[in-house]
């Protein structure tokens, strides 16, 4: 899955440090360049396909003060909200 094109799907919420994806398992991805979700799509299941990535939070980042373990990000995601929403 990491470094691969994967699709995932989830709960699309907005999080303190960006967009993410929430799935049924409770895994979050953050998604690369997308600071927040339209307000339509927010508790909407979508579906995102792009190259799952994890990463340490750098010192220059944002996120670093709160987060010290590696996160999930999907880099150059293509999103589509799920048929069934």
């Amino acid at each position: 899955m990491f470094g691969q094109v994967t699709t995932i799907s989830g709960i699309a919420k907005d999080a303190k440090y960006g967009a993410v994806v929430v799935t049924d398992t409770n895994e979050v991805y953050y998604l690369d360049k997308l600071e927040s979700w339209d307000k339509n799509r927010v508790g909407k299941t979508v579906v995102v396909t792009g190259k799952v990535v994890t990463r340490k939070p750098r010192k220059s980042d944002a996120i670093s003060a709160d987060i010290t373990t590696p996160i999930k990000l999907i880099k150059k995601p293509e999103i589509k909200i799920a048929e069934a929403d």
